[in-house]
């Protein structure tokens, strides 16, 4: 009997334990917040780096030349994040020509498996950045889970963070037209 209790106290306190780890550093990167300076291997074997695009940290673009960034945080086992990705392709051509560039950050673990039949099925035109190691979803932008969306301003600060696991597709693409308006003065 006091075994039984034992190991039950213990099982309650590593379940309580568990919790507090998760609920600790899972909350994703808000509004306002400072936007990482990550660094990803693209689909086409080199790298891309935010601060190219966007005034985040370490950027030495000038400020005419800064774009509003879209980043997508998607697996291709998703269904939220594959309802999404037509959709999020659609608004990036609505968007062509303006100061915006929008990427998919693919989380997969095995991206030369899973990628080039997801590439095809949904006949992606947009860059595919890949998060193999959890460096940016994870450590960077905190994400507990995908479809996950950000609008980073020119300034590198986070303009929107939006959980597509929340809401519906139509709603989806409302928020993200209505903050990247935001983000871009305005203008579409």
């Amino acid at each position: 009997m006091k075994t039984t209790h034992l190991v039950r106290t213990l099982i309650a306190v590593i379940v309580i334990s568990a919790g507090a780890v998760c609920l600790g550093q899972d909350k994703p990167l808000g509004q306002g917040a400072e936007c990482p300076a990550i660094i990803l291997r693209n689909w086409e074997g080199g790298y891309t780096r935010l601060r190219d695009y966007c005034g985040v940290k370490g950027s030495t673009l000038a400020e005419k030349d800064r774009k509003v960034a879209v980043l997508m945080f998607f697996a291709t086992d998703c269904a939220g994040c594959r309802a999404e990705i037509p959709q999020i392709q659609s608004i990036a051509q609505e968007y062509a020509g303006k100061d915006a560039v929008f990427f998919l950050v693919s989380i997969d673990r095995n991206p030369e498996e899973v990628l080039p039949s997801f590439i095809k099925e949904f006949n992606v035109r947009m860059p595919v950045l890949l998060d193999l190691y959890g460096v940016a979803h994870k450590d960077a932008f905190h994400l507990p889970a995908v479809p996950h969306t950000y609008v980073v301003s020119k300034d590198g600060k986070i303009a929107a963070s939006l959980d597509g696991a929340t809401v519906t597709e139509k709603e989806f693409g409302r928020r993200l037209r209505q903050e990247l308006d935001r983000a871009l003065g305005g203008t579409r």
